[in-house]
């Protein structure tokens, strides 16, 4: 039935039209202007002026004209056909006037309809309506069935509120309906090309918040409980709020609390509100009402309205300018507030399911309200819509609240009130509405009018608490959160008795993103979920990067290993794709290195390619071939007919952190890394794959590659702190744990992935140190310095000491020679000599003939590319590419190499050419250049001279772009120079040199003055000669030269160098704040190029390059067996290490959110929340005492005077009624503590003069300080004894027989202890409810209610000092009793507000005070 309309997605009617630049979103700062007026008295809609300027414009005469095309013609026209069609407004159009009964009408007389004979609606001849056949003023009868008259519509369009003071804000759609045109108005909320309320989303929710009118604020810790509660919830679920609209009491509430949070959905056809707010008023007592009116019956877009705050008793009220939408609801009345009908008519379309409603579920909230919320509230549960109650918010809030709460239930299983509760009940309605109900009867009736109305009303909601799935209770004084009271109510609706009903709660949850309440209501430890049932919310959740929702579903059932399979990962892929606002960069780097364009479905085919373009090692091999095994050369082209693979994946966690990782979902990939396996290694390839993506971002997009950057140092610093924690947990299993191969990342190991992720900060730990530590010495255990003896005197090589005792001669001699440090020295002795001897050659040896040395460093030479060529061949990538890749990355020196090699081949090439010496000695030179460059990669090993090369390098780097800014004042310079010094020169290829040639060095100082003849003249030059003895031509002079030269010095020499100077002492700081850590960085790339490195230096190294020709030719060509692994003893240590770095992780964790806990602002925040929690118990106290006083004084108490025996010897039915009835009250149990108080302080013996006929006084709060400490040491005595009396009452109560003798002597005893008399007299009983209370039956209640009074007890004797002082109570009860007892109620609350103060200023201190540790609480 409600079938959205898609045609068109733009507002017809409205000159402005949303999709457009001038649309109704300027309408606060531009003027609305329809243009001409058609001989019909229509107005010509062909054409829209904007005058005045938008924000950020010019003032003045700025006007633009908006052309409507004939598409959005034809959309306005079916707006207003539609709207005419089926919207009718109401008039009286009989005038009779109302007599008033009660006489208590003041001012004009009114119609029976409500409206003055001024304002009453005359009928005219153009009227329509072929039922309004009378007149008015014709009938002297009035009835609203056939007074009341439908007529054309002539109140719709959009309301621009003036002077709210808010700046901006969008008009708000308006529309006047009668009570019957429900399902049209819901049409119109939701068409598309009407009011199109489900764009941009959908709302899941329906909030209906009814309560007080009038009289009726919400201030102070409330009302931020309401705004933050019914905002969050809101949001969360993209709720509509309705409400009546008007502008006081709960609707200006809601309005408030939507303003201060409402924000816009900005795209580029529509500007809509994040919050929908629907205010359904009356429209007979909306004020101003005929603002609203368009005459021509076209509609105002907008109506200027402006509203009030002004509220008069039986006056209409102002629209409330936060709502977005009103529905103003006709019947045809003016000045009553009705549209009780049409609103839960409306809510309930909106409840029925699709196709004949919405299905949505509404939510019904109370605050305060008359006995009219009553009647909703009741009507709400009777069509199961669920009721959040917010009590303590007053009158019909408050009544349901305490029935509710003080339900019991019986035998039967029925909810039901006690006699008391019942009465309670009654006088709390009487209460709060008895006023209301005696003005509408008269005197001699109003008493039996409002007992009438009480007991309806009390059956009334006695009735709707018997719905206890469908009411909530939020106590606004206790309670914070009121979405989840919003939330839950809906839960509670659905049911959790079955799988179906939990699997329909969660679906709301999920989509609500509510994982608080899920995890409460929902994912309860008693549940049984089967399997599988959750996997496509496991789904959902990843896709919205709901972490909260994935971490409950794994720990409820939901296994990974078995979810994941590669159709879901790929799933998961295109899902993250069509996000259009988090997918766009994803989508550039696909484009960019796989090839994938717009219409190509991914595959996981495409994720394995980019990350190996991306250099990241990764075993894809479930990714080759998905879903596309045929066609390798265009693997994007997806089959339909293929169904999705179900193959699982060995380490789902992994395959999932880097689908987080490639979308930048950082909360769920920190999620996905601490559940899964290898956490050091993870975290390592995920700061690779986030670097990878900052390097691949745009420098425009500085944002997202700053987030990039960020979540790259996170996961290095989570690396960093788990290793740690296993290396102090276990030094050797953490070495173990770095040095381990993973097949996952291409058997690499920790140090080798950090190392390409330039994880400098991680290599430069402890552990990683050692590690490099031992494998740059190999299986030497001695000193540096010990091995560099070694070398030079052979003798110091028998004292060496080693890792594996019991080696052989020969076996240290190799492992010796083994040793990367002992290689490095070797090669460092050797290649001295090389350069050495290559020096000689060029300065000394080098002629036409090729001599002996030179042949010698031909080889040399030789051998030392023959070596580079052996470590391209040494990467662990299977392609030859990728080989050349990983070398290439390996080392800047690496680049060095390949461009030495190259000139060498290229001096080798004209060494074979006679004659071409000169162009050899060129080669040569520039080799021996790059020779002495590359003798700088040894200065690495020095922890001073490494951080300087680094230095150096980046020196260079910005030198580059230095030069790029020179060369343009070089080149301005030097061509203006040029042409006024020399202006008759003909066109030849030396230009280029002297236009760079003289002011490069006159930026060094070199002027040559003498060229622009400043001082002297050039040879050849004097007197009329225009050519030097050169044969070139003669400078001369202009005056605007030296002036040239004078700037470009100034720019050149004095800018530009300093600004060089600056550059490099800012690179330089940079690099000596973090020198050691980048010398450690540096040394991981030296230790592992000298452990592949051969022990023989060039020349030698020629040999052991043949012998590992012919190792790989016997391995390649003999197929020698390889010896056995003990292939369960590794598979035992994997698992091993995999747990101790498991176990590590979680420690890790524990102590980082141990460590959160302990942070300043968490510790303000635990702070806040205990003083907030101590306030309420506090205050919570003081209401239990209060309430339990007033019960007190329902009984008929006796006066000190008339106490005798028989005043105590009361019956066994009056003392089941003192029981029961205490029984009965909760709030009963607080004033029983009270005396157990009283019994713990009483005097040390009570007076027994005879003399003395009053009862003993409390003593003053002084006198009990200073006797509190012999109180202390009485106490066990007085204990013993009240004990002895309970017990006595005991029996008392089980021997009916004896009672009377016993209880007399018994109570006898009792008065002389406590009061110091002997009474006699009979005590007259004149109903049940004026029975005298027992005292014994007050200890005995006191005793069993002593444990549950504890924890008060507790907090109120921590923060209250002497709160036993204050609350020194007797038992015995008479006037100046009750007096004293208030006294020392209104002393509790004094030093209650004293040290709520105190704990507010110490709260101060604490927020404003740096160091936390010293303020004392």
């Amino acid at each position: 039935m409600f079938k959205r309309q898609s045609n068109l997605s733009i507002h017809p009617l409205d000159p402005t039209p949303e999709k457009h630049l001038f649309d109704t979103t300027q309408v606060s700062q531009w003027s609305i202007d329809r243009l001409g007026n058609s001989s019909d008295g229509e107005r010509s809609r062909d054409s829209v002026s904007l005058r005045g300027s938008p924000r950020g414009s010019p003032r003045g005469s700025h006007r633009a004209t908006y052309q409507i095309t004939e598409d959005e013609k034809l959309a306005q026209s079916n707006y207003l056909e539609f709207v005419r069609k089926k919207f009718k407004i109401k008039e009286c159009v009989n005038f009779v006037v109302k007599e008033d009964k009660l006489k208590k009408q003041s001012g004009p007389p009114r119609c029976h309809c409500g409206e003055t004979k001024e304002r009453h609606y005359r009928q005219t001849n153009q009227d329509a309506g072929p039922s309004s056949s009378s007149q008015a003023g014709q009938d002297d009868e009035w009835n609203q069935k056939n007074c009341i008259k439908e007529f054309p519509i002539n109140a719709f369009g959009k309301i621009e509120f003036q002077s709210n003071g808010m700046g901006y804000s969008k008009p708000s759609k308006y529309m006047r309906v009668t009570e019957e045109c429900v399902d049209d108005t819901l049409q119109l909320l939701i068409d598309q090309d009407k009011w199109n309320m489900f764009e941009p989303y959908k709302p899941s929710l329906v909030i209906s918040v009814i309560g007080g009118a009038k009289n009726f604020k919400l201030a102070g810790r409330k009302k931020e409980v309401f705004s933050r509660g019914l905002v969050k919830a809101a949001k969360t679920t993209n709720a509509w709020i309705i409400t009546s609209g008007c502008n006081m009491g709960v609707m200006k509430a809601v309005g408030d609390a939507v303003r201060d949070a409402q924000t816009y959905n900005w795209d580029a056809k529509h500007v809509t509100h994040s919050i929908r707010c629907i205010g359904i008023p009356p429209w007979g007592y909306v004020m101003d009402r005929d603002r609203l009116v368009s005459h021509d019956g076209k509609g105002c877009f907008p109506a200027r309205y402006k509203s009030s705050t002004l509220i008069l008793h039986g006056q209409p009220v102002s629209l409330n300018p936060s709502h977005t939408h009103f529905l103003l609801v006709d019947n045809g009345l003016r000045n009553t507030y009705n549209v009780g009908k049409f609103r839960a008519m409306l809510e309930n379309k909106m409840l029925t399911p699709e196709p004949d409603g919405l299905g949505l579920p509404v939510v019904l909230l109370i605050l305060e309200g008359g006995y009219d919320a009553l009647v909703d509230a009741n009507h709400s549960l009777d069509q199961g819509i669920p009721v959040v109650v917010c009590e303590g918010t007053g009158r019909a809030a408050d009544i349901l609240a305490f029935a509710f709460n003080h339900q019991t239930r019986t035998k039967s299983d029925k909810q039901c009130l006690s006699k008391k509760a019942e009465r309670m009940l009654n006088a709390k309605i009487r209460e709060a509405f008895g006023d209301n109900w005696r003005g509408k009867a008269t005197k001699n009736e109003e008493d039996n009018y409002v007992e009438q109305q009480v007991k309806h009303f009390s059956d009334m909601v006695q009735a709707s608490c018997q719905n206890e799935n469908l009411i909530t209770i939020f106590d606004m004084n206790r309670d914070e959160a009121l979405d989840r009271a919003i939330l839950s109510a809906l839960l509670k609706v659905k049911g959790n008795s079955d799988e179906k009903q939990r699997l329909e709660q969660l679906t709301l949850a999920i989509k609500w993103n509510r994982s608080d309440i899920a995890e409460d209501k929902i994912f309860l430890s008693d549940r049984i979920w089967s399997q599988g049932c959750l996997d496509e919310f496991m789904t959902i959740a990843l896709k919205n990067n709901q972490v909260d929702f994935v971490a409950l579903m794994l720990q409820h059932g939901v296994s990974m290993s078995e979810y994941l399979t590669v159709g879901r990962l790929e799933e998961l892929y295109r899902a993250g794709l069509s996000s259009q606002s988090k997918s766009a960069h994803m989508k550039e780097i696909l484009q960019k290195n796989v090839g994938l364009q717009e219409t190509d479905v991914l595959t996981l085919n495409q994720i394995s390619l980019l990350l190996k373009k991306l250099e990241v090692k990764h075993d894809a091999s479930q990714y080759v071939g998905s879903d596309m095994p045929d066609d390798p050369i265009r693997p994007h082209i997806v089959c339909e007919d293929v169904p999705p693979s179900q193959d699982t994946f060995e380490k789902p966690f992994k395959e999932l952190f880097l689908w987080a990782v490639f979308f930048n979902r950082q909360e769920l990939a920190l999620y996905l890394w601490e559940s899964g396996d290898d956490a050091v290694v993870t975290a390592l390839v995920g700061s690779m794959l986030y670097g990878k993506l900052a390097e691949n971002t745009d420098t425009r997009n500085n944002e997202l590659k700053d987030a990039y950057l960020k979540n790259k140092d996170t996961f290095e610093i989570l690396a960093e702190n788990v290793l740690e924690e296993c290396y102090n947990a276990d030094e050797e299993k953490a070495l173990q744990l770095i040095d381990r191969h993973y097949t996952d990342w291409g058997q690499q190991n920790c140090l080798e992935v950090a190392a390409a992720a330039n994880c400098k900060a991680f290599l430069s730990t402890e552990c990683c140190q050692n590690q490099l530590n031992q494998m740059w010495k190999g299986q030497v255990l001695s000193s540096s310095l010990k091995i560099y003896f070694a070398l030079v005197f052979p003798p110091i090589f028998f004292s060496v000491r080693w890792k594996k005792k019991g080696l052989k001669i020969h076996e240290k001699i190799m492992q010796f020679f083994k040793s990367p440090m002992v290689k490095f020295s070797i090669h460092l002795l050797w290649y001295v000599f090389f350069l050495v001897a290559y020096s000689y050659l060029i300065l000394f040896h080098l002629r036409e003939e090729i001599s002996t040395l030179e042949i010698l460093l031909i080889g040399w030479i030789s051998t030392m590319i023959v070596e580079e060529l052996r470590e391209m061949t040494y990467s662990t990538s299977e392609s030859v590419g990728g080989k050349l890749i990983d070398w290439w990355n390996f080392s800047v020196w690496n680049r060095i190499d390949i461009i030495l090699c190259v000139v060498a081949l290229g001096g080798f090439i004209f060494r074979m050419i006679p004659g071409m010496l000169d162009q050899i000695k060129l080669f040569y030179a520039m080799n021996c250049v790059l020779f002495y460059l590359r003798f700088l990669r040894l200065y690495s090993v020095s922890s001073v001279l490494g951080p300087k090369l680094v230095m150096i390098k980046l020196m260079v780097i910005e030198l580059s772009i230095f030069v790029c800014i020179l060369i343009i004042a070089i080149m301005g310079y030097g061509v203006t120079y040029q042409a006024l010094t020399f202006p008759a020169r003909e066109p030849y290829w030396g230009i280029l040199k002297d236009i760079f040639y003289y002011p490069y060095w006159q930026i060094y100082g070199e002027l040559f003055l003498d060229e622009i003849g400043l001082q002297g003249t050039l040879p050849g030059c004097e007197g009329n000669s225009t050519v030097t003895l050169d044969g070139h031509p003669c400078p001369i002079f202009h005056s605007f030269v030296p002036i040239l030269l004078a700037v470009y010095l100034l720019v050149g020499n004095v800018l530009l160098l300093n600004l060089l100077i600056a550059i490099f002492s800012f690179v330089f700081d940079k690099v000596q704040k973090n020198s050691l850590e980048i010398w450690k960085f540096d040394m991981y790339f030296l230790v592992m190029e000298y452990i592949d490195k051969p022990g023989l230096p060039p020349p030698f190294i020629i040999i052991e390059h043949v012998l590992l020709l012919v190792r790989f030719i016997v391995r390649k060509t003999c197929h020698k067996v390889q010896p056995k692994v003990n292939t369960k003893t590794l598979e035992h240590q994997r698992r091993m290490l995999g747990a101790f770095e498991k176990d590590s992780v979680k420690s890790y964790m524990r102590k980082t959110r141990e460590k959160a806990e302990l942070d300043p602002s968490m510790l303000t925040l635990v702070v806040k929340r205990r003083v907030d929690n101590i306030a309420k118990a506090i205050e919570e106290m003081r209401l239990y005492w209060a309430e339990s006083q007033r019960d007190l004084e329902d009984y008929d108490l006796p006066n000190s005077d008339n106490i005798s025996m028989d005043n105590f010897s009361v019956s066994s039915e009056g003392a089941s009624h003192w029981k029961r009835t205490l029984r009965e009250r909760k709030l009963m149990e607080q004033g029983v503590n009270a005396f157990r108080h009283s019994l713990t302080l009483r005097d040390k013996q009570a007076n027994t003069d005879a003399e003395d006929q009053n009862i003993s006084r409390l003593p003053p709060i002084e006198e009990v300080e200073t006797k509190e400490k012999k109180r202390k040491k009485k106490r066990k005595e007085r204990e013993k004894k009240r004990e002895e009396r309970l017990s006595l009452s005991a029996e008392e109560d089980e021997n009916d027989k004896e009672r009377p003798k016993k209880h007399q002597r018994r109570r006898k005893k009792i008065v002389d202890e406590a009061d110091g008399e002997k009474s006699q007299g009979k005590h007259r009983r004149t109903s049940s409810r004026s029975k005298s209370p027992n005292p014994t039956f007050f200890e005995e209640s006191a005793a069993s209610l002593m444990e549950k009074g504890q924890m008060a007890e507790e907090t109120s004797s921590k923060f209250i000092p002497d709160s036993e002082k204050v609350l020194n109570i007797s038992p015995s009860f008479s006037d100046d009793r009750l007096q004293m007892l208030e006294d020392r109620i209104s002393k509790l609350e004094e030093k209650t507000s004293s040290s709520l103060s105190n704990i507010e200023d110490m709260l101060q201190k604490l927020v404003f005070s740096k160091d936390v540790s010293s303020v004392k609480c």
